[in-house]
């Protein structure tokens, strides 16, 4: 939600921009588990794909994230303080 509110308006496809790329790897993990619920998977199933699928995306998320240094006080700083205190 944070990360939505600190793209400016009309650079919702600017995939230069940070807060966009985090978007893109959050819809990646949510398309993730859609799949999974479409396919009905038991729980054992989902945790073998989480770990084979979202478990890359997850840890490149983490790279960006590590790698951001917004301006303080700005969206995209209050986005990625929420996302690191989670």
């Amino acid at each position: 939600r944070y990360l939505m509110e600190a793209i400016p308006s009309g650079q919702e496809k600017d995939y230069s921009h940070p807060a966009v790329q985090g978007v893109l790897y959050c819809n990646k993990l949510f398309e993730y588990e859609r799949s999974y619920k479409a396919k009905g998977l038991s729980y054992a199933q989902v945790y073998k794909r989480r770990q084979k699928d979202a478990k890359p995306v997850v840890e490149g998320f983490m790279r960006w994230l590590d790698g951001q240094h917004p301006e303080k006080w700005s969206r995209m700083d209050r986005a990625v303080t929420y996302i690191q205190n989670r």
